[in-house]
């Protein structure tokens, strides 16, 4: 049984204060997100991207396994084309700790969506078997086709493409409880 007050003070004991508790039905996955992963993301390919993610259908599935999601808002000041890579990991730790602690809450459908593509190693061997942390690989929201702009501004996030004046950069990550 979820109880979310206690599910609430992990995630304030592991610091992150920026969060909201949806349901499956706001989470909006669309075909057209895969695409640009295949035919847009530099990514592409490695462990935790397409080709190695079910399909878009089977992702719907998925997501309408569980009753229970939080999305996760970090906002980070950055200079365009300049991608804060030890942020991202310190994040990307700071989740999967979370995780590993709501699934010894007993939650033991937990699962995150990571808010990076893997960040964990400086360099990618973009291979599965070659894959230094294989059980701490988590797909990206993006990566199971969820359209995070859609769904993030339907909950009043912000969240923009980013342009070479930009100085926020918005990331959501999506922790999957049941």
């Amino acid at each position: 049984m979820i109880i979310k007050k206690d599910i609430e003070s992990l995630i304030l004991k592991h610091g992150l204060k920026d969060y909201q508790w949806i349901g499956p039905a706001d989470i909006v996955i669309s075909q057209w997100v895969r695409m640009k992963c295949i035919c847009g993301c530099d990514e592409f390919g490695r462990p935790a991207c397409p080709p190695h993610m079910p399909s878009v259908q089977e992702c719907h599935e998925l997501i309408h396994e569980y009753n229970h999601i939080i999305i996760f808002r970090f906002e980070k000041e950055v200079a365009y084309n300049d991608f804060p890579k030890k942020w991202a990991r310190e994040v990307s730790y700071q989740l999967l700790n979370l995780e590993k602690e709501i699934f010894l809450s007993g939650c033991y459908k937990t699962f995150l969506l990571n808010a990076f593509s893997c960040n964990l190693c400086h360099e990618c061997k973009a291979g599965k078997k070659a894959c230094k942390y294989p059980k701490l690989l988590r797909p990206t929201p993006e990566a199971l086709g969820i359209d995070v702009f859609t769904t993030v501004r339907q909950l009043d996030y912000p969240i923009e493409v980013l342009q070479e004046d930009s100085k926020v950069m918005n990331r959501y990550a999506i922790l999957l409880i049941e």
